[in-house]
């Protein structure tokens, strides 16, 4: 079953994907810019994967093994907001596992901001607080 916060991811990437493909212009006051998101999950059935990364001064988002698709400001704050709102650093090094479980969840997420941060979880049937 898809969790809370990763239905939102998806709402928010895929309407606001196609609402605005403007350039970005970078994050504000100096905060570092987000490089690279990555997300997928899945379990028994079949699972989905996201990936968003930018190049040069444009973000570019992937669906699945889908082309990828350039994407505008709102949907890189809607993003960022996301991984504020959620704490998503403080997963960092989260590696969970639940054996008991015997038909669950899998996810791996990985991000990076181009002041070097990086930020790696998973969990198999085992998640990080307010996943």
């Amino acid at each position: 079953m898809m969790r809370r916060w990763a239905a939102l991811f998806i709402a928010v990437l895929c309407l606001m994907t196609w609402a605005s493909a403007e350039k970005t212009d970078g994050p504000a006051d100096g905060e570092p810019a987000l490089t690279r998101f990555w997300f997928v999950y899945g379990g028994y059935t079949r699972g989905h994967a996201y990936e968003v990364f930018r190049l040069g001064d444009e973000y570019y988002l992937c669906v699945d093994e889908a082309p990828s698709r350039k994407i505008g400001t709102p949907v890189i704050d809607a993003l960022t907001g996301i991984i504020e709102q959620y704490g998503l650093a403080g997963w960092d090094g989260f590696h969970g596992n639940d054996p008991n479980v015997l038909d669950g969840e899998d996810f791996a997420m990985e991000f990076s901001l181009d002041d070097g941060t990086y930020v790696s979880a998973s969990g198999s049937n085992d998640f990080p607080d307010r996943y």
